[in-house]
């Protein structure tokens, strides 16, 4: 077993060529670190894995098109689709938004192009092209949880397996098990590929998992996805103490996409098997202004390039290059999370 590590308490464990990564800190300084260490893998799972994904999307709507041998087609197809996508953001917790740019900014300093686009459309795209395609996503996942006599050791065993487009192997190469310690929620472990800040699968400290699965429904709200369920899942894992307060979380978010969660608690022991519908074929009128408000500045950087637009500049929020004590070149944002989101200043993070 060999270790890399770029601070005292960021690194990755290498076996057999499967990785561990651990990351401590606030958003931005975690995405920070994952960028350092792992940048070739969040470059080719925002451009070679999308890339399988609208194969994979194209080839269920019974087109087999070679995009690789038409990149101004692919170029058309990707920049629409995070234009889509990006109209979703202001749905999504600023705390992943900054998690993102953290990579971003890291990637970039070592030659990878990555942008926030790429990243947000990495980590909600999949929820964008099921709302526009019933059955687009193979039901292969599934999951279970055991408890009592049928396993040795700890009081709960949660198990998940999932199905993800799977051609010139991206995923199946850059999937690791991830470790995050927040400054703030649980910490836990998840199954998840360098670039992913949402999730499929995850067990908090508290003993509280959540896998997502898919479930096929017409009932399903085009467009106006709101976060989707890697990031909703995330969500869960990262605050949830309980079984009771995960459901209570999945309830009252804005789904847009049916899918199925299986929810486990460790402690209780209990587990609950969700079957959630699209929460309303309507967006929530704020959601909804929010969205039409953002297509047409989308458009826009489609036809006429601008630099800014493209990394998605904050161009409200000023960046704090500072270093933690004891961790140098790791950047980090003094006063937290809940310090930044309460300034006036900063409303938003404004991707263009």
């Amino acid at each position: 077993m060999t270790a890399e590590s770029h601070a005292d308490f960021h690194g990755v464990l290498e076996y057999s060529r499967k990785r561990f990564l651990y990351l401590e800190g606030e958003a931005y300084q975690r995405g920070y670190a994952e960028g350092r260490l792992r940048p070739s893998g969040v470059y080719r799972m925002t451009r070679e894995f999308p890339q399988n994904t609208v194969f994979d999307f194209l080839a269920g709507v019974g087109t087999e098109v070679d995009l690789r041998a038409n990149p101004f087609l692919w170029n058309l197809i990707w920049a629409l689709l995070q234009t889509l996508v990006a109209a979703n953001r202001d749905t999504i917790p600023l705390e992943f938004m900054e998690e993102m740019r953290g990579m971003c900014d890291a990637c970039r300093e070592l030659g990878y192009d990555v942008s926030m686009k790429d990243l947000l459309t990495l980590n909600a795209g999949f929820e964008v092209l099921q709302s526009v395609m019933v059955g687009f996503e193979a039901v292969f996942c599934n999951q279970f949880a055991v408890f009592g006599g049928g396993h040795a050791g700890w009081c709960g065993l949660p198990r998940a397996r999932f199905h993800v487009p799977h051609r010139r192997g991206v995923f199946s190469d850059e999937a690791m098990f991830m470790v995050p310690r927040p400054t703030q929620g649980n910490p836990f472990i998840a199954s998840a590929a360098p670039g992913m800040v949402g999730i499929p699968t995850g067990l908090n400290v508290q003993g509280v998992n959540c896998a997502v699965d898919v479930a096929r429904s017409m009932l399903t709200r085009p467009l106006v996805t709101g976060e989707g369920r890697l990031l909703l899942c995330r969500e869960v894992v990262k605050y949830a103490g309980y079984l009771q307060e995960g459901i209570g979380m999945i309830k009252q978010a804005d789904r847009a996409v049916p899918r199925l969660y299986l929810l486990a608690d460790g402690k209780a022991p209990d587990a609950a098997l969700l079957e959630a519908a699209a929460g309303s074929l309507l967006p929530p009128e704020k959601n909804l202004n929010y969205y039409l408000s953002r297509p047409f500045e989308g458009l826009l950087g489609i036809f006429f390039p601008s630099p800014a637009l493209d990394r998605g500049d904050p161009a409200r929020i000023e960046l704090v290059e500072a270093e933690q004590p004891g961790v140098p070149g790791i950047p980090h944002r003094p006063g937290g999370m809940d310090e930044l989101a309460a300034d006036p200043r900063c409303p938003e993070l404004d991707m263009g």
